[in-house]
């Protein structure tokens, strides 16, 4: 693990996650917003937000799109209580009936990885207050992956 990353990996993986996104502005396959949060806007306080960033892939439904991790937890199954909140979980599940995508990515130095959640999926089980069921994960990929699989997604879709 680096030292950047260790200091803060949340705010880590949201540049890594941001990079990712800016390339694809680049080639003109997406264009994006980031959602601040009162950290990121250097403790001004700001309202609650339903994500981390708004992506608009060329031709398909806006994302809602949550970027989650952990050094400590294997995968976003074992710490969703502790690291999504209530209003997290019901926007995205709002974002979804209104016909957007939601997609929740979560990386976990524990194992190097990320995965790929369906935000509906995880709005739903945060509501009811049950464990997510690994089977519904979208995808899981090794970090050094992350930059392609996020592009699929964003370009192509979730595949539920």
């Amino acid at each position: 693990m680096s030292v950047t990353k260790s200091k803060n990996i949340g705010k880590w993986f949201e540049g890594k996650t941001n990079d990712i996104l800016m390339e694809l502005r680049g080639k003109k396959k997406c264009t994006f917003v980031r959602l601040y949060d009162s950290y990121a806007a250097q403790g001004n306080m700001l309202g609650n937000q339903p994500g981390d960033f708004i992506v608009i892939p060329l031709g398909r439904p806006a994302i809602l799109l949550e970027c989650k991790s952990s050094m400590v937890h294997p995968s976003l199954r074992s710490c969703l209580s502790a690291n999504v909140e209530n209003h997290q979980g019901a926007a995205h599940r709002i974002w979804s009936l209104m016909g957007g995508d939601a997609l929740f990515v979560f990386y976990t130095d524990e194992t190097d990885e990320v995965e790929f959640w369906d935000g509906d999926y995880i709005g739903e089980k945060k509501a009811e207050g049950k464990p997510l069921d690994l089977s519904k994960r979208l995808s899981c990929v090794p970090l050094k992956k992350f930059n392609q699989a996020l592009k699929g997604y964003i370009i192509s879709g979730a595949k539920k």
